[in-house]
């Protein structure tokens, strides 16, 4: 019990010594996690629109009009045996020609005094399969095949998809690693500080007996806390934000719970980390 509130006194009385620097290494904390967090819930939700929007781009294969019934049942049992297939709706001539007078008001024949339009297969790809990389060579695989005409996707759309969510995973890879030397360096100056204040008083511990144990755990806190007081203010700020946003604009961002609680372990970790860093080095 003695040495349990010997640990907390130590802890306390070295915040109210570094009163400023403790409460500036807990703000930059802050402003590094708000960071990470922006960055993570953008990543999250780009991630998001591109597998809902990928499964909205379907193939369309577009049939020879020279193929007659049995050899189109023989392509649409080709489709559906490719990998990565889901599922193969027909659409023939007629079926197109219809969907046309009600999309835009007239009737195709009249205008044309035929049907042009080709009859046509409509490929779904499995979940795992909608990525702009598996969309391309399944497209390329269907236009392979003998009786397939042309084969649509909305290839340029999907390719800047794509890249959008490559470029955002890599400003967060970035912007983590940032954060991570951002937050060790402040808090590994807060210790190195308290340490350094307290350098006679760690030297006569040690001439009475006291383990490093015992003296280590004082500075191991403070930077703990530091580390979840960021957090916990970045948590509360970030869920304020997400909020106010979905307010705005009802389910515009997908934000799991966990992934603010996240962000307290992260500053507790990493507070936790620079400690050590500290403690090992100087103490």
């Amino acid at each position: 019990m003695l040495n349990l509130r010997y640990i907390i006194r130590e802890t306390r009385d070295g915040w109210r010594r570094g009163r400023l620097s403790f409460l500036f290494s807990v703000l930059i904390m802050t402003f590094l996690l708000i960071l990470v967090g922006v960055i993570g819930i953008l990543s999250l939700n780009t991630d998001r629109i591109v597998e809902v929007i990928n499964t909205r781009f379907d193939i369309q294969a577009f049939v020879a009009n020279t193929l007659n019934e049995k050899e189109i049942s023989r392509l649409g049992t080709a489709l559906r045996a490719l990998p990565g297939v889901d599922s193969v709706d027909f659409f023939s001539k007629t079926e197109a020609a219809e969907q046309f007078s009600r999309e835009f008001g007239e009737d195709l024949f009249n205008v044309v005094g035929e049907n042009p339009l080709p009859s046509s297969f409509l490929v779904k790809l499995t979940p795992d399969n909608q990525t702009f990389e598996h969309i391309y060579e399944i497209a390329e695989q269907i236009q392979a095949i003998d009786g397939i005409e042309e084969v649509v996707y909305h290839e340029e759309a999907l390719r800047i998809l794509s890249g959008y969510s490559s470029i955002a995973k890599t400003v967060q890879g970035i912007v983590l690693v940032f954060v991570i030397i951002g937050s060790l360096v402040i808090i590994f100056h807060n210790v190195r500080l308290a340490i350094m204040s307290k350098q006679q008083i760690i030297e006569t511990m040690k001439l009475v007996g006291a383990t490093r144990r015992f003296i280590r755990i004082p500075y191991y806190l403070q930077g703990f806390v530091q580390g979840i007081l960021g957090g916990i203010v970045a948590f509360m700020l970030l869920y304020a934000l997400v909020r106010f946003i979905n307010q705005q604009v009802p389910n515009f961002l997908y934000v799991p719970l966990s992934s603010f609680f996240m962000v307290i372990a992260l500053g507790g970790l990493l507070g936790l980390l620079a400690s050590a860093i500290a403690i090992r080095r100087f103490l």
